[in-house]
């Protein structure tokens, strides 16, 4: 699997607080969220922990660095939800 180097950047009235890192995800030492080595069966999600006014003017920008190894996973998304912290599903299964 291709290892994901994902990294959020978020300009709201909101004030971002600490994110909600679950499976393999984890931050870098340079500051990134990396969501999955380069391994099989990774899986990880990352969100930030403070709610957004989706009522209300929003920027959102991000960058992906998917690396440039072949043969990477199967998928990645952008998803706004209002589930509360509740993790992604069971693998190959949702």
């Amino acid at each position: 699997m291709r290892p994901i180097a994902f990294l959020l950047v978020a300009v709201s009235s909101v004030s971002w607080g600490q994110w909600n890192l679950v499976m393999n995800a984890y931050e870098t030492p340079a500051g990134c969220l990396q969501l999955t080595n380069a391994a099989d069966n990774q899986r990880g999600a990352a969100w930030a922990e403070c709610p957004m006014n989706l009522g209300a003017p929003f920027d959102l920008s991000f960058t992906i660095n998917a690396g440039t190894m072949d043969g990477g996973g199967d998928g990645m998304c952008f998803v706004l939800h209002k589930a509360g912290n509740a993790g992604p599903g069971v693998i190959g299964t949702t």
